[in-house]
């Protein structure tokens, strides 16, 4: 691909996943609306918004003080979602187009790619083998590849980490790219020191404005930097 002028291609762009690179929110909130019913919780938007973006043990800590869930009800809901999510993630519309197409463009232009979540292994290996997305992230860092998650930046700098290693030079935080869609992802890009872009996907349930840009559309052009003027 061709950069547009006055901008630094990136060094490397690393990507969320869930609500970046697939529309899991929406069949995330089916099964866990359905699978808090079996135990007798409403999910509310506001609720569902606070849990996004965030590893297990803070969703669990959310849970017990704030929906009032013991024990039996937490290990009935994880079976619910267990149960649940591997049906409905099993649906190659889930991968957004724009994504798709950032991932060619990258692809074309030689610029290396990661994913940081923190989801487990599990479900990220089952989102990457979807059509569009598979063999398409060598460096992966799920939940449990690190001690602290996203809002700390210790999970993109381990992203980063990997892809250095793999291609055997370094790449700077400060010429690198993140691309995520949630608060807590945005902070962690932010504090890892990469140029961040939140992704809107239009369901206003993210505040966004930390991030360098906002965009409603994915391409590879967003994600170039802007060349800063000489003093």
């Amino acid at each position: 691909m061709t950069w547009p002028a006055g901008v630094r291609p990136p060094v490397a762009v690393v990507f969320d996943c869930d609500g970046t690179l697939v529309d899991t929110e929406t069949v995330t909130r089916t099964a866990m609306e359905a699978s808090l019913a079996d135990v007798g919780v409403e999910l509310s938007d506001e609720t569902f918004a606070r849990m996004l973006g965030h590893p297990w043990p803070r969703t669990l800590a959310l849970m017990q003080a704030e929906l009032g869930m013991d024990a039996a009800a937490v290990g009935a809901y994880r079976a619910g979602m267990a149960r649940r999510m591997p049906d409905l993630l099993d649906d190659p519309t889930l991968v957004f187009p724009d994504v798709v197409e950032t991932l060619d463009a990258l692809g074309e232009a030689g610029v290396p790619v990661a994913v940081c979540t923190s989801s487990g292994r599990d479900h990220l290996r089952t989102v990457l083998g979807l059509p569009g997305l598979r063999g398409r992230f060598g460096v992966q860092v799920a939940r449990q590849d690190t001690e602290q998650h996203k809002p700390s930046p210790v999970p993109y700098r381990a992203a980063l980490a990997g892809l250095a290693e793999e291609l055997g030079r370094p790449l700077p935080a400060g010429l690198a790219t993140v691309v995520e869609d949630s608060a807590p992802g945005v902070a962690a890009g932010v504090a890892a020191g990469c140029r961040t872009v939140g992704i809107d996907r239009g369901t206003r349930l993210h505040d966004l404005s930390a991030a360098h840009v906002v965009v409603a559309h994915l391409t590879a052009a967003v994600l170039a930097h802007p060349h800063e003027p000489h003093a």
